[in-house]
């Protein structure tokens, strides 16, 4: 509890593939903040300028890798380090997840009003369906809001985190489906909780997934799956603090990041961008910002404009605007 009274809780949810991670080292930059051991500033500490990993720094590196040895280290996602908190298949394992989605997509193709009367969509977690899922949706409520759940989960993370730091930062897309939990949580062991979701053009992030083999469902699907998480965060945010949220679009990341860390970082009431560099300790946040790729999207507009090309798919693009476009529009 005297951790948690002096730090911030922060947790970065969205859309995968939509900015999440991003966002999420931009803000690992900061020498306030904490991630998961991760091997982003490997040049050797400073002790007079406070830049650099120190000792402590390594050590939590090489105790995250000895605790998750099977996980990549540049691997950001909280979900995956821990055991409290329900995964919903993000990992996609092979039992039950391959066998279920095997058997969707028979029934799907070969029996689609058998499949309809069994729902098994909502049924399957993953990348691509987790949100169409009501167990996924976890919020004051659910059995876990409480106490031992709170204090199990920190200690799993504390492990890992460099708890020096005054703004403790965990990345999770499918944080955007349990905030409300997660605030929870944290107020039940005196702390306080911010969030930070990161969004993408539903078509923009949906060829992303497919191109980087995330996923293999259709360009509806997807679209269909962006709007059950966009909606449910939608339905949520009234519930979380006053002031306990930002909402981002990835455009405006690649755009301005330096402007949006800025902004970040002075509503965690953290030391401010224009003073890291006075005091020489802003180095990796710069840098971060000089690599970002200012149009992430530009690639997939050609590639879009191309599938259009094709009647098959020209149709597919006809459906999604007749029956999405109100409700994109609605929420985005």
């Amino acid at each position: 509890r005297l951790t948690m009274s002096r730090t911030t809780m922060l947790h970065i949810g969205g859309q995968h593939r939509g900015g999440t991670t991003l966002t999420w080292d931009g803000l690992q930059q900061h020498p306030d903040i904490s991630s998961f051991g991760t091997v982003n500033r490997e040049e050797d500490y400073d002790e007079d300028e406070g830049t650099g990993m120190d000792q402590v720094e390594k050590d939590l590196i090489n105790r995250r890798l000895e605790l998750h040895p099977h996980i990549s280290q540049f691997r950001s996602e909280g979900v995956f380090l821990q055991d409290v908190l329900p995964k919903f298949s993000l990992h996609h394992p092979p039992w039950p997840y391959y066998w279920k989605k095997l058997l969707y997509l028979l029934l799907k193709t070969f029996a689609p009003a058998l499949e309809q009367s069994l729902s098994l969509r909502q049924h399957l977690g993953g990348l691509a369906e987790y949100a169409f899922m009501k167990s996924s949706h976890l919020t004051e409520t659910h059995a876990l809001a409480s106490t031992e759940t709170a204090a199990n989960l920190f200690r799993q993370w504390a492990t890992i985190w460099d708890l020096r730091k005054k703004v403790l930062v965990e990345k999770s897309p499918s944080n955007v489906r349990i905030s409300r939990l997660l605030n929870t949580l944290w107020t039940r062991l005196d702390g306080t909780a911010r969030f930070v979701f990161v969004s993408r053009h539903p078509i923009m992030q949906a060829m992303a997934l497919q191109e980087g083999g995330f996923a293999t469902e259709s360009m509806y699907d997807l679209i269909e799956h962006w709007l059950a998480i966009e909606e449910s965060l939608a339905a949520d945010l009234p519930f979380l603090p006053e002031n306990s949220f930002r909402i981002l679009q990835l455009d405006d990341v690649a755009k301005n990041p330096l402007l949006v860390m800025q902004d970040l970082f002075s509503w965690l009431e953290i030391t401010p961008l224009q003073e890291l560099k006075r005091s020489g300790r802003g180095a990796a946040v710069y840098t971060w910002a000089t690599s970002v790729s200012s149009a992430p999207d530009d690639k997939y507009k050609v590639l879009y404009k191309q599938k259009l090309e094709d009647p098959t798919f020209a149709k597919q693009h006809a459906r999604i605007l007749l029956d999405f476009s109100a409700r994109v529009r609605a929420v985005s």
